[in-house]
């Protein structure tokens, strides 16, 4: 979905055990130039991209995705933060996976450091700046630990990603509890993360319309929302609305018409859960709010487990055009995020890319 350009990129590859510049005498692990990725991005902008990555580090398919409790982010300063990401033990021991008392688990927990030093002089790493990203690893990532049990007395796992401007790459060094780890095994992980966080400054980046998380709302300025930009010079609110419907209605499995702007439909989503998942959606024309009710079922309807849902609000403003979206948590409190407005930018461009296909000769439904 999205601007042909990104379905056409190239994957950023890295190569194990390789003498270190960063860190002489010591191997890394090391990118290809990523000025020669289509399309390329600049080392700013994966630094950009890989910090707002490491801030919120969920995506549909990760580990342990339909065990998710919550993720709890700690700033102690600009550009340092800590994150962890916790596991619902109730949930793993009804999966088999917990240990039987109900303890969650914490399946990430790492400090994240970023930091950008002004260089001159011969033999410099970088022509202006030596910028490295240090992350500083509790437990074992994605393998977890019960909560109860976890400490950040100890760093189990040190990473430095550091970013070379003259030769546009970056350089990783691990240490696992001391010992230098540029592996096959950790470089193809390590590989895997980067190219995630390069489709996402794709979709957000190289696309009609961007979309920003943690934007002041436009129906509720008290509060945050995703909010794409105006689009008034893409498209018509009739042509956007119809769009976007479609786009909506496809990926919840719903074919047939509603009443009374209502849908329900039924679709396997392996991001989300094994299961299936049942939609509700409610959506006015007349107001341009829409309505999203997601939960997991079982084959015969009932409540899966573990439970799984998720309640998403979006508004189609007309003056101006522009389309913002966010999730109700528990509490009844908006939730704005970087998956949340990746997922509206997908929904949004890929609207306005059949939009302008419909003016194509030749184009057919």
């Amino acid at each position: 979905m999205g601007n042909s350009t990104v379905v056409e990129r190239k994957a950023i590859t890295l190569m194990p055990d390789v003498d270190s510049v960063a860190e002489p005498g010591k191997k890394c692990i090391r990118s290809s130039s990523f000025s020669h990725l289509d399309p390329p991005i600049t080392l700013d902008q994966v630094v950009e991209t890989a910090m707002y990555f490491l801030r919120y580090p969920i995506w549909n398919g990760m580990p342990d995705y339909e065990f998710l409790k919550r993720v709890e982010v700690q700033e102690f300063a600009e550009n340092d933060f800590e994150v962890k990401v916790i596991l619902d033990g109730e949930k793993l021991d009804a999966a088999g996976k917990g240990q039987g008392d109900g303890m969650d688990q914490i399946s990430l927990w790492r400090r994240t450091i970023l930091t950008r030093i002004r260089i001159s002089g011969p033999g410099s790493l970088t022509s202006d700046w030596d910028t490295r990203i240090t992350q500083m690893h509790y437990v074992r990532p994605y393998v977890g630990i019960r909560e109860d049990e976890a400490s950040n007395d100890d760093i189990k796992t040190l990473t430095v990603f550091y970013c070379m401007p003259r030769s546009v790459v970056c350089e990783v060094c691990v240490d696992v509890e001391g010992v230098r780890d540029a592996s096959g095994a950790r470089c193809e992980r390590i590989e895997k993360i980067m190219n995630l966080c390069y489709q996402d400054w794709c979709l957000h980046w190289i696309v009609r319309v961007r979309v920003t998380h943690g934007h002041r709302s436009i129906k509720d300025p008290g509060k945050i929302s995703n909010v794409s930009e105006v689009i008034d010079d893409h498209c018509t609110y009739d042509e956007l609305w119809e769009n976007l419907m479609r786009r909506i209605k496809r990926s919840i499995g719903c074919d047939s018409d509603g009443e009374d702007g209502q849908y329900v439909g039924v679709s396997h989503r392996p991001e989300i859960h094994h299961d299936k998942v049942r939609s509700e959606l409610e959506a006015s024309k007349a107001t341009g709010e829409v309505r999203l009710l997601q939960v997991a079922i079982t084959e015969d309807g009932a409540l899966a487990w573990p439970s799984w849902s998720r309640l998403v609000k979006m508004v189609v403003h007309q003056e101006p055009l522009a389309v913002e979206s966010w999730e109700v948590d528990e509490d009844g409190d908006n939730v704005s995020n970087f998956a949340g407005a990746r997922r509206l930018s997908e929904l949004v461009n890929s609207a306005l890319e059949r939009i302008s296909d419909s003016w194509s000769p030749g184009w057919a439904v």
